[in-house]
């Protein structure tokens, strides 16, 4: 049984990063995934291109918004949540 639909890395749940990122492409199809496993969808996902304290200070910036949680959030996301931010190289 599933509990929940964690996606950790942003992009729409159907297409994802090799897929099109056109908003509203593939709703229907995540829209029908969803509503048969009828539990939460919930995106946790780490800000690739963005230090934690500039997050902090700023929020989550540019592309990011829109990759990492404004397309899922098309597909019916019901929380947003950054899971980290850049630390020198490190996520």
């Amino acid at each position: 049984r599933v509990d929940a639909v964690v996606n950790t890395i942003g992009f729409p749940l159907v297409g994802g990063p090799a897929g099109s990122m056109a908003a509203g492409r593939r709703v229907d199809v995540a829209a029908e995934i969803l509503s048969q496993l009828d539990v939460p969808y919930v995106v946790a996902a780490p800000l690739l291109i963005q230090d934690d304290a500039s997050w902090r200070r700023d929020g989550v910036q540019g592309l990011q918004q829109v990759v990492l949680y404004a397309l899922p959030e098309l597909d019916g996301a019901v929380d947003t949540v950054v899971l980290g931010g850049l630390d020198g190289d490190d996520i």
